[in-house]
């Protein structure tokens, strides 16, 4: 993997690897807590959101939608699946944008739950499987 001739494919590796982690799923699960605190200081008692119940929730979506992902890429190919993949979170984030300026909480929480289940029905599982195709010789 580190001898001359890898050497070009092991740098694109690490440079496709290290785009993927910083496409803001990583945020959602470190700052989620964050997010619904800071609109809930905002809001009335009953529109109040349980800031935990976020990660809760991704902690269970995220599985599940990596195993939607399998049959999802079986049916609509790697190619389709990226491209509105990408196109859906990036709809997904402008609607997470809109949720925190109206500062309602529910929205929010849609918005990092429906951003988890795009990342990982389309981006990052067709990462890992293009690992092979960079690297040919694995």
């Amino acid at each position: 993997m580190f001898g001359p001739g890898n050497l070009k494919a092991t740098l694109i590796l690490g440079l496709f690897t290290s785009l993927c982690q910083q496409t803001g799923s990583n945020v959602f699960n470190m700052f989620s807590i964050r997010i619904i605190t800071q609109i809930n200081e905002h809001v009335t008692p009953e529109y109040k959101v349980p800031a935990n119940l976020s990660t809760q929730l991704i902690g269970v979506f995220a599985p599940l939608s990596v195993i939607a992902s399998f049959f999802v890429m079986g049916r609509f190919g790697f190619k389709l699946v990226l491209e509105y993949g990408y196109c859906s979170m990036a709809i997904d984030l402008f609607l997470m944008v809109i949720a925190i300026k109206m500062n309602n909480g529910i929205l929010a929480l849609i918005a990092m739950l429906l951003f988890q289940i795009f990342f990982y029905t389309s981006v990052a599982p067709i990462h890992w499987f293009y690992l092979p195709e960079v690297l040919n010789d694995c």
